[in-house]
């Protein structure tokens, strides 16, 4: 891997981040959309709610998680000590964003370790496409010591890459 290949693969993961910013704060969030409706005697009480869930045999404390989302580059590893540090504060699980990069070029690994570096106890996600081999596949989840493998399948952002190289249909290469 040349060191040009490299440093494109950082700044396109810096781009994802900006646009996804840049989509958030033109249009907000669909909680805005959301009208809550108060019940003024309710039938069950606060104790009784339990959110806890369980997957692929392994306790969540809560149904949900901090989806993938960065890694490979300076930027994006700060991002992900910080969410790493609000899933620790939260206990919610988290996954980082594709570690393709760091499969690629060992430097980058930092980028990803530092979430289970800021949790060491969390529910941890290692995250790569399906065109990746099982034997990288299993060096994603040793980078992170991760609990699961989420494996990311998302064709239409591929399709508007400059470099797309998935068929978004049938998943094979281009």
């Amino acid at each position: 891997m040349d060191n040009k290949e490299d440093l494109l693969r950082e700044r396109r993961k810096d781009e994802h981040v900006t646009l996804a910013y840049n989509s958030y704060k033109k249009q907000g969030t669909s909680f805005n959309d959301l009208k809550i409706l108060g019940t003024s005697l309710p039938t069950i009480g606060v104790r009784d709610v339990d959110l806890t869930t369980s997957f692929a045999g392994l306790y969540f404390k809560w149904p949900f998680y901090i989806n993938a989302m960065t890694g490979g580059s300076a930027h994006t590893k700060k991002i992900n000590q910080e969410l790493a540090e609000i899933a620790r504060e939260t206990e919610i699980a988290m996954a980082v964003g594709s570690q393709s990069a760091a499969l690629k070029n060992q430097e980058l690994e930092a980028t990803f370790r530092v979430a289970r570096e800021v949790n060491p106890s969390g529910k941890l996600f290692a995250n790569v496409s399906p065109e990746v081999p099982v034997e990288k596949a299993k060096r994603a989840i040793e980078m992170l010591e991760a609990d699961l493998l989420q494996i990311h399948i998302n064709p239409a952002q591929e399709l508007v890459m400059k470099k797309a190289t998935v068929n978004s249909v049938t998943g094979s290469r281009v």
